[in-house]
C-alpha cells in the first residue's frame, strides 16, 4: 500500500514538473499585424536635412507600414514564391550555402546567402524539405541580411497580391523603380520617411525631443548588440503610431544619396548614383549598434543597391544591421495638401482618460481606440464632432485614436497620464 501510495506521489510530482516543459514548448509567438498607415498631407513646413535643411511638398497620398518587415513576413514570400518556382534556391559548394535568387527578369540575390545562412545569429533556415523556416520565437524580428532587390522583390509580392502594378521593373539590369503616379508597394524614399518619422513638427526623435534612454529604442546604450522584437520600444513610437524607426534596424530607402539646395516636390533623388562604383541609397533610423545621435531625423548612412564587378556582372549584399518597411503610393491623391485636407484634435492630451475629439468638417464612418499591443478598448461608428470620450478606467500609458472617414484615415498618440 505504501508502494502503491509512493508511486502516486511521484507521478503527480513528475507531472506537474512536466507541465511548464509542455507550456514552453507549445509557446509560438504569433504573427503580429504589420497593417498600414496613412499620412495626411497637411504638414506646410515640413523639411529635410540637417546642414543644408530644404522645404519638401508631397502631392501623391502614402501609407506606411507600422513595423519594419518581420522574419515571419519575409519567410511567408520566400516560400510563397518558391512553391510557384518564381524564385530559385541553389546550393552553391564555393560559398557553401544556398543561392536565392529570382527567376523573372535579371537575376539578383534577395538575400546575402552566404551571411544568410552562416551567421550564429540568424533566424531564417532552409532545407529542402521544410523549405524556408523561422525559428520559433523570431517570428516578430526585424529581417536583415536582406538586398536591396531582396528588398523590392518583396514590395512587388505585396502589389501583385492585392492586385496593384509592380513598381520595380525587373526586365531592366539594374531594375528600375516607379515612384509616383501608380498605385502599389516599394521601398520609401529618404523624404517620405523622415516625413513618417517627424510628423508634424521637425521633432528630432520619432517620440519627440527628449534624448533617447533604454526605454526608447534598442541602441548601443542598450548594450544589447543584435535585434529586439519590432514592438519592443512603445516608448518610442511617433506620433502616428510608426514603430522602431529609432534603433533596432536601420533602415534602406529608395532613391540615391543626395542632398537638395532648394525646395522640392515630390523629390526622388538623382536619376542614377552619384558614384557609379557605389550605388548608394541612403539608409535611416540608427540601430542596435548606433549611438543616440543615430537615431535623430536627419541622420544618415549609406547602403548599395548592387556592385558591378569587373565581368560587369551585378551582385548584391545585405548587412546584419539593415532592415526595411514598405510604403504603399495612390495613383492619385484625393485631397490636396492645403484644399479639404481635414484631420481632427484631441484635447487635453496628454489627459486624465477623459478627452475630446475635435474638427467639425470630418463625418466620421468609425472611431477606434488601440493600446501600444494593438488591442481594440473602444469602438464606435457613424458619431458627430464634438465627441467626448471617457476611457479612464484603463491605465495610464500610451494609446491610439484612429479615425476612418469615407475616403481617409487618421491616426493619432494619445497619452493618459
Amino acid at each position: 500500500m505504501k508502494s502503491d501510495i509512493s508511486k502516486k506521489i511521484m507521478l503527480q510530482l513528475f507531472v506537474l514538473m512536466l507541465i511548464p516543459l509542455l507550456s514552453f514548448s507549445q509557446t509560438k509567438d504569433e504573427p503580429i499585424e504589420n497593417e498600414m498607415i496613412n499620412f495626411p498631407l497637411d504638414y506646410e513646413d515640413f523639411t529635410c536635412g540637417y546642414s543644408s535643411p530644404y522645404e519638401v511638398t508631397f502631392t501623391y497620398n502614402f501609407d506606411i507600414s507600422k513595423y519594419p518587415v518581420t522574419n515571419y513576413e519575409y519567410c511567408q514570400m520566400l516560400n510563397d514564391y518558391l512553391s510557384q518556382q518564381r524564385i530559385s534556391v541553389v546550393w552553391d559548394p564555393e560559398i557553401e550555402s544556398w543561392l536565392v535568387k529570382n527567376t523573372e527578369g535579371q537575376p539578383y540575390e534577395l538575400i546575402d546567402a552566404q551571411a544568410f545562412f552562416s551567421s550564429s545569429d540568424y533566424k531564417i533556415t532552409y532545407d529542402e524539405i521544410t523549405y524556408f523556416k523561422v525559428i520559433e520565437g523570431y517570428e516578430n524580428y526585424p529581417i536583415y541580411f536582406v538586398t536591396f532587390p531582396g528588398a523590392a522583390f518583396y514590395c512587388n509580392y505585396l502589389s501583385e497580391a492585392e492586385g496593384f502594378e509592380k513598381l520595380y521593373d525587373l526586365s531592366t539590369n539594374p531594375w528600375t523603380r516607379t515612384f509616383y503616379g501608380t498605385t502599389g508597394f516599394r521601398i520609401p524614399t529618404t523624404q517620405e520617411w523622415e516625413y513618417s518619422f517627424s510628423y508634424k513638427d521637425n521633432r528630432d526623435y520619432a517620440w519627440g525631443n527628449d534624448n533617447p534612454t533604454t526605454d526608447h529604442a534598442n541602441y548601443v546604450d542598450c548594450g544589447i548588440g543584435k535585434t529586439t522584437l519590432v514592438n519592443n520600444y512603445p516608448i518610442g513610437v511617433s506620433e502616428l503610431g510608426i514603430f522602431d524607426l529609432c534603433g533596432n534596424l536601420s533602415e534602406m530607402t529608395n532613391n540615391f544619396s543626395t542632398s537638395y539646395d532648394e525646395a522640392q516636390e515630390n523629390p526622388t533623388g538623382p536619376k542614377d548614383p552619384t558614384n557609379p562604383n557605389f550605388p548608394a541609397v541612403d539608409t535611416k533610423g540608427g540601430n542596435y549598434s548606433s549611438t543616440g545621435g543615430a537615431l535623430k531625423r536627419y541622420w544618415n548612412g549609406l547602403f548599395a543597391m548592387y556592385n558591378i564587378t569587373e565581368d560587369d556582372e551585378y551582385i548584391a549584399s545585405g548587412t546584419p544591421t539593415i532592415g526595411f518597411r514598405v510604403l504603399k503610393t495612390y495613383s492619385n491623391t484625393p485631397h490636396s495638401i492645403l484644399e479639404n485636407q481635414v484631420d481632427f484634435n484631441i484635447y487635453p492630451n496628454p489627459s486624465n482618460g477623459t478627452f475630446t475629439i475635435q474638427n467639425d468638417e470630418l463625418q466620421i464612418k468609425n472611431i477606434e481606440i488601440s493600446d501600444i499591443t494593438g488591442r481594440i478598448i473602444f469602438n464606435a461608428t457613424r458619431q458627430l464632432m464634438p465627441l467626448q470620450i471617457n476611457i479612464s478606467n484603463h491605465r495610464a500609458g500610451i494609446y491610439f485614436v484612429t479615425i476612418q472617414t469615407e475616403n481617409q484615415i487618421f491616426t493619432h498618440k494619445l497619452i493618459i497620464q
